[in-house]
């Protein structure tokens, strides 16, 4: 009974050496995978497509080894910035493990619609990965930790500045543990700095670097966000592109040396908005300066009778072709839009006539109309039929599978192809980890015996399912 066991030592950690890498990938979780679109219902008129569906994406993804085969990765870090990195690295074929607190795990498991313990934006941030439940306050899972990290290639956290360092994983201390590790430390504002104690989410960061003023909507004024996790998900590849960086710079090094690298969510925010979004603030100088606004107030979309279309009337080359096709060849000798700089000095007259004239066709046939006048055009597609986009389909940039959790579930392929032919099989999904799934497994992989993992479990010091059947991968190294 829990509370009469004497405590369970760790001692017999110490006596794993180094050996083969640990390995998630078994034939069982390789499931049924295919791209959407190679079945069900043919795209509506608004998609203006009526041809082939698919070029040819197997039904059937093996498993696809990735540049990062043989990378162990250990992820302390919640929410979306920092687990959304580790899925990124675990799709090219990193072997992730993410380590979650006793309880609910990662806050995001209760976030939105769930099913069988996991929520829709916990499966999209944590696919391929293997989840471990420890309570790191407890001296002996602080250990597990500590043990795991010493044998990892990185080590991923978003903890507040300085938590890592007092509770003994700071990156001093793991990289004197483990030189070769590439500590990645993600924070809101900054490790430091007269705000960096302040919690962060994204939409603290959209107001803090000027996003949501650039957003003001019009005539109002009003300044708004940006509804989609931006900040969060450009910090995750960040985080990803610069830990697969230290990667490379390790395997350059002859000492095979790691290093510390740190993001915060409001330098990616800066760095990611300011190529379009500050450039009335980039030259720091009027002398000499030719002042031509981008016009992104007219970056918009345009009501039809039966929908919308996105189209940005400022584009020069755009230009004849949009008169011809909505109809008004006389804008064209029209003294206000003659030429390109005068068009961008009046586009607040001239946006409200190609909104006037869009509203009289139907979206099928507006788009129709601007393609063939090879003008960059398209119909504004409703969120539940995004996935029925011809080139969606056609891509197979989405795909189904049975999660063995969560039954039917779909997402999206990972984004680069390395190396394969672009009708090759996309490489599945992955599994949603269901919380401490892979507890045992992992400790096992640690040199613990099943006895010692079960004693840890009735004390609460780890979690997950039963010890009973389990069986390690391997020892982690």
């Amino acid at each position: 009974m829990r509370g009469r066991r004497a405590k369970t030592s760790l001692g017999s950690i110490s006596a794993v050496g180094a050996g083969s890498n640990s390995r998630r990938g078994t034939s069982s979780s390789i499931r049924r995978c295919w791209p959407i679109g190679t079945r069900g219902a043919a795209p509506g008129p608004c998609f203006g497509w009526n041809g082939p569906r698919s070029r040819g994406h197997a039904a059937e993804g093996g498993h696809m080894p990735g540049p990062l085969e043989g990378i162990v990765v250990v992820e302390a870090a919640q929410v979306i910035s920092g687990p959304l990195a580790g899925m990124l690295l675990a799709q090219q074929g990193a072997d992730v493990i993410k380590v979650e607190p006793p309880g609910h795990g990662d806050p995001t498991r209760l976030s939105g619609h769930r099913r069988a313990g996991a929520s829709a934006i916990f499966a999209n941030c944590n696919r391929a990965k293997r989840s471990v439940v420890l309570d790191a306050t407890d001296p002996r899972g602080l250990e597990l930790l500590i043990e795991l990290v010493g044998r990892a290639d990185v080590f991923t956290q978003n903890f507040r500045p300085g938590k890592a360092a007092k509770l003994g994983v700071g990156p001093e201390a793991m990289l004197a543990r483990n030189p070769g590790l590439v500590y990645a430390s993600i924070y809101g504002y900054g490790p430091d700095g007269p705000f960096a104690g302040r919690k962060v989410y994204d939409y603290v960061v959209q107001a803090a670097i000027g996003m949501a003023d650039s957003q003001r909507s019009r005539p109002e004024g009003r300044p708004s966000l940006v509804r989609n996790y931006v900040i969060d998900k450009a910090t995750s590849w960040a985080t990803a592109q610069a830990v697969t960086a230290a990667l490379l710079a390790r395997e350059r090094d002859p000492a095979r040396r790691g290093q510390h690298v740190e993001l915060s969510m409001l330098d990616v925010g800066v760095e990611f908005f300011w190529p379009d979004g500050m450039v009335d603030h980039t030259f720091l100088e009027d002398e000499g300066t030719e002042k031509v606004p981008l016009n992104l107030d007219f970056y918009d979309a345009y009501p039809t009778r039966d929908g919308a279309v996105a189209v940005y009337p400022v584009v020069p080359s755009f230009f004849a072709g949009l008169c011809d096709a909505l109809g008004h060849p006389e804008w064209r000798e029209d003294p206000r839009f003659a030429d390109h700089a005068n068009r961008r000095r009046t586009m607040a007259e001239f946006a409200p006539l190609v909104g006037e004239a869009l509203a009289g066709f139907t979206t099928e046939e507006a788009v129709g109309r601007l393609v063939a006048a090879d003008v960059a055009a398209a119909a504004v597609v409703p969120v539940h039929l995004a996935t029925e986009h011809p080139q969606v389909r056609w891509n197979g940039s989405v795909v189904e599978r049975v999660d063995p959790q969560l039954g039917r579930i779909q997402g999206p392929r990972h984004a680069p192809r390395f190396g394969a032919a672009p009708a090759s099989p996309s490489p599945p999904l992955g599994d949603v980890p269901g919380l401490g799934q892979h507890t045992t497994e992992v400790l096992l992989g640690l040199g613990l015996s099943e006895a010692e993992v079960e004693a840890l479990r009735e004390e609460g010091v780890v979690g997950g399912p039963s010890a009973t059947h389990k069986q390690s991968l391997g020892p982690l190294r």
